[in-house]
């Protein structure tokens, strides 16, 4: 079997502080980390800052990791922290390209943790089962809840004499049932507080409270088999990442049941609070456009599956209507987006164009012309832009009328659409024979969010002033 990469990006006093205390004494549980059979050659990378990396040198919990696997730091160079004041996201996602990068050579799973939150016991031996039989992709939904909340239940429930903490899996749904975060209960699906604007996450709860159903767009890739060249993604490990790498769609597992293995998020209460307190009640319309502009094809299919949350004394009666209940609402969903959203490849970047003898460009508009300026910068020729509306020149370049590419077309054409309505486009170009087409707006909200965070990083080990300090 592949080596095993167990990726955690962290940094900052509040998030180190709680990885130390919480998260990582939950990997480190008997049923955690140490109940997998193949750590021979797995090593734990840990994306981080010099300072933070010397305080969790410094951590009892560190001697624990180290007996257990070859432990790695990166760091990013002295003088160049302020860089992480940027973007959180953005900064986490070049962390995620070295990390990538780096176990693309071997070959190896990447386990993707968070810093943030807690697996239930037995989640990373699922894990491992799932690689052995073969999966390119595990997808794990993670509800929210409140740190202030729940951390003291974690504490003094869960922590074992060795000071590890375990939670089985009904107990860790329990935990979110009791304390919500108010982003999942604005995820809530017919509840007074129901929020439409990010949900990402739809939640239907059982009549006993015992148990609920999601329905999930987003998912967090808890195990992801490396390929070479998946480095240039640009947005999310969860998103083109993903989109980028699996060759094998079949071999995506989405874990549906909570007794498999689950993981909770804790936030702030504060976290997100403007959208959470904001009550926006469904509009599929407005459903339609969020998917469009955000979502790919993978993470639709991922909302067809219902993922169960079990907690102790669940009924299967319960369960069995809170499964039908969520069907009933999430169904008509994903058929109306997959009838109405067309699934149009945006797994690319500006070096898979090169090669393309004839590439058109389908929309003049503010979407076109900034692609043709990404393009032309990164040394690809563009042959024309198509348009439904307009005919004449642009830039340099011809503008053909659809009808015109349509019947008088090079074979082998690329087109990429350039519109956020990209739907009616791709149809029209379903009837166009041997035509490549694929969706510009990767390039384009690249462009508009400006260059790629980039960090300048660095292997890391402790000084012997660090080392002498250990316990």
């Amino acid at each position: 079997m592949p080596p095993f990469h167990f990726i955690m990006v962290v940094w900052g006093e509040r998030f180190t502080r709680f990885f130390l205390d919480v998260a990582l004494p939950s990997q480190l549980a008997s049923d955690g980390l140490p109940a997998m059979r193949h750590l021979d050659n797995a090593v734990y990378r840990i994306f981080t800052t010099e300072s933070d990396a010397a305080v969790m040198t410094a951590d009892p919990a560190f001697d624990r990791l180290s007996a257990l696997m070859r432990v790695e730091f990166t760091v990013v160079e002295p003088g160049a922290e302020a860089l992480l004041s940027a973007d959180r996201y953005a900064t986490m996602t070049a962390f995620h390209r070295r990390a990538v990068a780096e176990a693309s050579v071997d070959g190896a799973y990447l386990v993707f943790l968070a810093p943030d939150a807690i697996f239930s016991a037995g989640t990373f031996a699922h894990v491992e089962a799932r690689a052995a039989l073969g999966d390119e992709l595990v997808m794990i939904g993670g509800p929210r809840t409140v740190i202030e909340d729940a951390v003291p239940v974690v504490f003094a429930r869960f922590r074992q004499p060795d000071g590890t903490i375990s939670i089985p899996p009904r107990d860790l749904v329990r935990l979110m049932i009791d304390h919500p975060h108010p982003i999942s209960k604005s995820l809530r699906w017919g509840t007074p507080g129901f929020c439409c604007a990010e949900a990402s996450h739809l939640y239907w709860f059982a009549s006993d409270n015992a148990a609920f159903v999601a329905h999930c767009w987003h998912l967090h890739p808890i195990l992801v088999r490396s390929r070479p060249g998946s480095s240039a993604f640009s947005e999310t490990i969860d998103g083109d990442y993903v989109l980028r790498t699996v060759q094998a769609p079949e071999r995506i597992h989405v874990i549906q049941s909570s007794d498999e293995a689950c993981v909770l998020e804790f936030s702030r209460r504060d976290h997100w609070a403007e959208v959470a307190g904001t009550p926006l009640p469904f509009s599929l319309e407005r459903t339609l456009e969020w998917a469009a502009q955000r979502t790919n094809r993978f993470h639709r299919r991922f909302f067809d599956q219902p993922i169960l949350f079990r907690a102790h004394g669940a009924s299967e009666e319960a369960i069995e209507a809170c499964l039908a209940e969520a069907e009933a609402a999430a169904a008509p969903i994903a058929r109306a987006v997959a009838e109405q959203i067309a699934d149009v490849d945006c797994a690319f970047d500006v070096r898979d164009l090169a090669g393309a003898r004839h590439l058109y460009l389908y929309g003049c508009g503010r979407f076109g012309t900034t692609v043709l300026d990404v393009l032309r910068r990164s040394g690809v020729t563009v042959t024309a832009f198509i348009d439904s509306e307009r005919d004449g020149t642009l830039d340099g370049l011809p503008i053909l009328p659809f009808a015109a590419f349509r019947d008088d077309h090079p074979a082998g054409a690329v087109v990429l659409i350039c519109s956020m309505f990209f739907t009616p486009i791709a149809r029209k170009l379903e009837a166009v024979p041997d035509c490549r087409v694929l969706l510009a707006r990767p390039l384009f909200n690249r462009a508009e969010s400006g260059p790629l965070v980039e960090l300048p990083l660095t292997r890391w080990t402790p000084t012997p002033s660090v080392q002498e300090a250990l316990p």
